[in-house]
């Protein structure tokens, strides 16, 4: 069962999104700070970890130096309500996996979490078939 990471401190926006997730049947649990949220995620318990861009401890930029130390174990998806496109391309070039308008993309979410799990099993498949030298 897919393991899902909410990281957020818009109550409204956490339950959304854990709605979405029951009804795919996945379970998620939720931290409402960056700090919290890295500490989980590198638990290696996640597999696709949904968080807003900027919250008061810091960014989503720890999320994803994170998931680089653990060799993309996890995808990050974040939840914007402000991300300019300039802002947009930067995460995706910095390895975020996708970018979901809060406003309007979170009942598209169990989709999006679809999509990253299937890239991150990929990922973890070639990274097991590597020769040891």
């Amino acid at each position: 069962m897919a393991k899902i990471l909410i990281v957020c401190e818009n109550d409204s926006d956490t339950e959304r999104l854990s709605s979405v997730f029951r009804k795919a049947g996945w379970a998620s649990e939720s931290a409402r700070s960056i700090t919290a949220g890295c500490g989980l995620a590198q638990s290696g318990r996640f597999q696709v970890v949904f968080s807003a861009p900027l919250l008061d401890d810091g960014s989503w930029k720890r999320l994803i130096d994170i998931a680089k130390q653990q060799d993309s174990s996890f995808a990050l998806i974040l939840l914007a309500r402000t991300f300019n496109l300039k802002e947009w391309a930067e995460a995706l070039e910095a390895g975020a996996f996708e970018v979901l308008d809060v406003l309007c993309d979170l009942p598209k979410a169990a989709e999006a979490a679809s999509r990253a799990l299937g890239t991150t099993s990929l990922k973890l498949v070639r990274l097991s078939q590597k020769p040891v030298v």
